[in-house]
């Protein structure tokens, strides 16, 4: 064979062998040198992914635990595996693990927002849970998680805007309507007045649309509704007469939230004989919340106790 076929025959078969060698070593070192793959206690990312899809519990939950524990090398790995990973489980573990490590993830904050996209709807789930976890800041999250809000209305993404408080008010229109939309889910609908009430005063602007809600069949709508009110503070003190009923509401955290959202927003004299009353009921949850209410707005009033 003449040597000018010979040489390219060779340098194929030298990178065949070199590669070969990279896929079979056992540690995995070769190929993460290769690719390029972030380590963490000198393994490579796919070696982790490898862990954290074995079938043997008690090593795939010592896995879980390392990478949890770790410092930023264990970072830099569960960010390459919710970003480059094939299988759904991996993403949504990954994603999992970053949100337990709270601020010391802040850097994967990137990959989390992306993973609000995911083709996976637990992966976005999560995802979304994790964001406000590592202290995403609200600049980057908001527009995120209002943007996908959009497209899905699912509690993981309400609860996370709820963590942002007043910063979510880009979120205020989007979710009254979910509040509103009685084709929704429960859960989905009363989340949605929950974090309305979370912004505080900046939510203030949703105080005409809660009050519908207070006369609504389903208790969670009446119970959050109350709350978000009371959350809202101050600006709700216009209204707060129409707490008064639901004192005498026939479900127990109704009761509850209504009689303290009246102490948070302060009310006149004729709402102490009404919240009195409560002071007796047979929920301790309610009498509690009532003797603190007692106690607002008899230092606002300055009257003296009743007998």
């Amino acid at each position: 064979m003449p040597k000018s076929r010979r040489a390219p025959i060779w340098i194929a078969s030298s990178l065949l062998v070199v590669m070969l060698a990279i896929v079979l070593e056992p540690s995995g070192k070769l190929r993460g040198w290769f690719w390029r793959e972030a380590f963490f206690e000198g393994r490579p990312t796919h070696i982790w992914k490898q862990q954290l899809l074995l079938k043997l519990p008690e090593k795939r939950e010592a896995a879980l635990a390392r990478l949890r524990d770790g410092g930023p090398e264990s970072v830099q790995v569960l960010r390459e595996l919710i970003a480059h990973s094939r299988e759904p489980e991996v993403r949504w573990t990954a994603a999992e693990l970053l949100g337990a490590k709270k601020g010391a993830a802040r850097d994967a904050a990137p990959e989390l927002i992306r993973s609000l996209n995911d083709s996976d709807l637990h992966v976005r789930s999560v995802a979304a849970t994790s964001i406000p976890e590592v202290e995403t800041p609200a600049e980057a999250a908001v527009p995120a998680l209002v943007e996908q809000l959009g497209k899905e209305s699912t509690v993981p993404l309400i609860r996370a805007l709820s963590r942002y408080g007043a910063d979510a008010k880009p979120a205020l229109g989007k979710l009254l309507e979910i509040a509103a939309s009685e084709s929704l889910e429960i859960e989905v609908r009363w989340n949605a007045v929950r974090t309305l009430g979370k912004m505080r005063e900046a939510g203030a602007e949703a105080i005409p649309d809660l009050l519908p809600l207070l006369k609504s069949p389903e208790s969670r709508l009446r119970e959050h509704a109350a709350e978000a009110l009371g959350d809202i503070g101050p600006p709700s003190r216009s209204v707060v007469e129409q707490l008064f009923p639901l004192l005498s509401d026939p479900d127990t955290k109704v009761r509850r939230d209504s009689v303290r959202s009246i102490g948070q927003i302060g009310a006149g004299p004729d709402a102490i004989p009404l919240v009195e009353k409560l002071v007796k009921d047979p929920e301790s949850i309610v009498r509690d919340a009532a003797t603190k209410t007692l106690e607002q707005l008899r230092d606002t009033d300055q009257t003296p106790a009743r007998p």
